[in-house]
């Protein structure tokens, strides 16, 4: 996981190891997903605004969440700007899971 997403996104994200005392042998590492971008089209979302702070937040689920292909840049995991938690990644990287069965977060397809 650490070494695609070094690939598709190379010095973007920050990774530090992580010492298990208990559970299964292996290497294991943290991730922090730096890189933003602000591409959801709120109108043709479901979505609402958390009082007068501009955070937004999904209504219910992932029901419909557009995205403006104009604004995506060349990241393939990004966080939304005003949309605090959820993970976007792309199609790409999405592929390249599947082609290396590489176990992930549930994914959403988004419109």
């Amino acid at each position: 996981m650490k070494s695609l997403a070094e690939e598709l996104d190379p010095k973007v994200h920050q990774f530090w190891p992580i010492d298990l005392e208990r559970g299964p042998e292996g290497v294991f590492w943290g991730m922090n997903i730096h890189a933003h971008q602000a591409t959801i089209i709120d109108e043709f979302s479901d979505i609402r605004q958390l009082g007068e702070s501009g955070i937004m937040k999904f209504k219910g689920g992932w029901k419909t969440i557009t995205l403006d292909q104009s604004k995506l840049s060349t990241l393939n995991m990004w966080r939304e700007d005003r949309y605090p938690g959820p993970l976007f990644v792309s199609d790409a990287f999405q592929q390249e899971l599947k082609a290396r069965k590489l176990k992930f977060f549930k994914l959403a397809k988004t419109v």
